[in-house]
């Protein structure tokens, strides 16, 4: 009896290391993915910095690529005078 219960206890707990490790390796695949997407980005950043002049229409555009960024409206307003 207490072969069969020890028995049983041990392939329940395969089991659940077996799914802990396919959980974490599911993990590092994402990590993985959006590690590379950083990298992407950095580097769309730094060929828009370096390589070109500073616009804002290109800026939103870069930043529309890299994905999920809000910017704001294309209209610049000025800063309201300083009071004295």
């Amino acid at each position: 009896m207490a072969i069969s219960i020890g028995f049983i206890v041990s392939r329940r707990l395969r089991r659940n290391i077996d799914d802990l490790a396919d959980y974490y390796e599911g993990l590092l695949h994402i990590a993985d993915e959006q590690s590379r997407q950083a990298e992407s980005a950095n580097r769309l950043k730094d060929e828009f910095f370096l390589r070109k002049p500073l616009n804002l229409d290109k800026l939103r555009q870069a930043l529309r690529r890299i994905g999920g960024c809000r910017t704001r409206s294309a209209r610049l307003e000025p800063l309201p005078a300083a009071r004295a």
